[in-house]
């Protein structure tokens, strides 16, 4: 059997990798190859998938920095944005981005629309 990792690490980060290697999926992600994950993600950004019951979003991440910073509070500043993959992804964040009176407004959701409460 090989060694895990996480068996040598302190106890709470341990308990808190075990916890989540539990997750449905994760052991043979785990598993994959770099190379064939690489394969799968075929694109130069990595996908986050999000899904609670029916609702799902898939999103990518860009952190910003500044190149040259005059001051050391501008050093450490990150910037991280995140962007919809999909059509499905940016009506979602778009519907969740109008102020509660114009999503009131709405006759109801579309069908297949999560609504803000399932995410």
């Amino acid at each position: 059997m090989r060694p895990t990792p996480w068996r040598t690490a302190p106890p709470r980060p341990a308990a808190l990798l075990d916890r989540l290697v539990r997750y449905k999926g994760v052991r043979a992600v785990l598993r994959t190859r770099a190379a064939d994950l690489a394969a799968a993600t075929a694109g130069p950004v990595l996908p986050m998938r999000f899904r609670k019951g029916a609702a799902a979003l898939e999103l990518f991440t860009a952190i910003a920095t500044l190149g040259t910073p005059q001051d050391i509070t501008l050093q450490e500043l990150r910037i991280e944005s995140f962007f919809p993959m999909d059509a499905d992804t940016a009506r979602v964040l778009r519907a969740w981005a109008k102020p509660k009176r114009a999503r009131a407004r709405q006759s109801g959701p579309r069908s297949g629309q999560p609504q803000i409460g399932q995410l």
